[in-house]
């Protein structure tokens, strides 16, 4: 039982090879498995123009239903959550067009959204104009959602980075296949327009610049194809906020905490039977095992595909082992008899 608990804590859920990014069979859109991004940047989209101007954003793609709870980020425009991105994303069979990392939504901002069920069948156009608080999101030129104010304000934007696929920590990665994507400005009433990037007829063959897209349009080198497993900003040990330790904490209990009770078991039962320490040495020894081998897991769990390094498993983990050996001083004394 003990093995099985470290070895859980190895087990990746994923393949970071096998589920990055990749090209279609006629080389003219990208497969983005459920971790791997493009990411680069976009200044000139965070410029200030006059009061009439409106950012739209075109999206060419083949959605796929997305069957977890995982909010998966299709376009993320300014990068690390306290950059206040620009966000579009599926969960489940919802489209979301939002701002900030609330992906529950539980500050209840107005958003766009729009219902996926007759979508996934074939290549689907996502058109989203945002323009003096209002929004409008359209489906294959359908207008499915349009707010005369949404909780949209780009000048909060602090920061020019683009992901396309997934988020900077790689915590929300999206499975699916671009064939384009446009993002430009209208910076007049007269509908003159500042293209400020397009990309589209992706080639990842070009080795001329390891690691870089080549793109055919004007905006090549401004997206980039990252190492495989890299993410630039996944947090060693993070703490988690309050809100999502009440939402886990029932699964974390039950994996972390009563996981590692076996190991303070067993290891407990080792140096009782074939050590002469004191109750209380037993007890330190097997706090500063639990504590080793928790951190180890959870250091490793950085570079495991699909795993989170957190705080509170640490922690867990290690308040397991001593309910493990609390356990076995209920049914025997932690020191043999002289």
């Amino acid at each position: 039982m003990s093995l099985i608990t470290a070895a859980f804590g190895f087990w990746p859920y994923g393949s970071y090879k096998n589920s990055w990014v990749s090209q279609d069979a006629d080389n003219n859109a990208v497969v983005f498995g459920e971790f791997g991004y493009l990411y680069g940047s976009i200044p000139e989209v965070l410029e200030p123009q006059s009061t009439d101007s409106a950012l739209e954003l075109t999206l060419n793609v083949q959605l796929h239903n997305q069957q977890d709870s995982i909010f998966r980020v299709i376009l993320n425009v300014g990068g690390a959550c306290e950059n206040n991105p620009l966000i579009i994303g599926q969960w489940r069979t919802y489209l979301t067009v939002m701002q900030g990392c609330d992906y529950s939504n539980k500050s209840r901002q107005e958003r766009l959204y729009a219902t996926l069920d007759d979508y996934f069948s074939y290549p689907t156009t996502l058109d989203i104009v945002l323009n003096n608080g209002a929004g409008e999101l359209r489906l294959n030129d359908i207008v499915v959602d349009s707010k005369a104010t949404v909780d949209i304000d780009l000048s909060l934007i602090n920061n020019s980075a683009l992901y396309v696929g997934n988020t900077p920590e790689g915590r929300h990665g999206w499975s699916g296949t671009m064939f384009d994507f446009r993002i430009k400005q209208v910076v007049d009433p007269g509908l003159v327009t500042q293209q400020n990037l397009v990309l589209r007829q992706f080639d990842l063959s070009d080795t001329s610049i390891p690691g870089q897209i080549s793109d055919s349009s004007a905006a090549r080198g401004n997206l980039h194809l990252p190492e495989v497993g890299y993410f630039p900003t996944r947090i060693v040990l993070e703490i988690a906020e309050r809100s999502k330790l009440i939402e886990t904490l029932q699964l974390d209990v039950l994996i972390n905490l009563i996981g590692f009770a076996p190991i303070g078991f067993a290891l407990a039962m080792f140096l009782v039977n074939w050590t002469g320490m004191s109750a209380f040495k037993i007890t330190l020894t097997s706090l500063i095992a639990a504590v080793l081998l928790s951190l180890s897991i959870e250091l490793s769990q950085v570079f495991i595909a699909g795993r989170q390094s957190a705080m509170h498993d640490l922690i867990l983990n290690t308040a397991g082992g001593i309910v493990g050996v609390g356990f076995l001083g209920m049914l025997r004394p932690l020191k043999n008899p002289e």
